[in-house]
């Protein structure tokens, strides 16, 4: 596996917009191509995490112009360029 973590920042007066956009994305997220898992979380401040799980680097590579798109569509909403961070190593806490 594989995990891409994005961290981002939104405009905190528009976040019932921002929330109300991640609902519209969700779609597209399922259509990536070795996705096991996606998940993002904020703060009302406009701060936020993306962290999503590939099954493999090659997956996550792929996915780039896809991802790309995705954040494209968001831009309107967001204060600054999402900051990638990518960890080759992943293990599953939930047993």
């Amino acid at each position: 596996m594989f995990v891409r973590v994005t961290r981002y920042n939104f405009d905190p007066t528009r976040l019932d917009e921002f929330v109300g956009k991640l609902d519209e994305i969700k779609a597209q997220v399922a259509e990536i191509s070795g996705l096991i898992d996606a998940y993002s979380a904020w703060r009302e401040d406009g701060h936020g995490v993306t962290m999503a799980i590939y099954e493999s680097q090659a997956d996550a590579a792929a996915a780039i112009p896809h991802v790309q798109a995705i954040w494209s569509g968001l831009a309107g909403l967001l204060t600054s360029e999402p900051e990638l961070d990518n960890f080759d190593h992943v293990a599953h806490l939930k047993p």
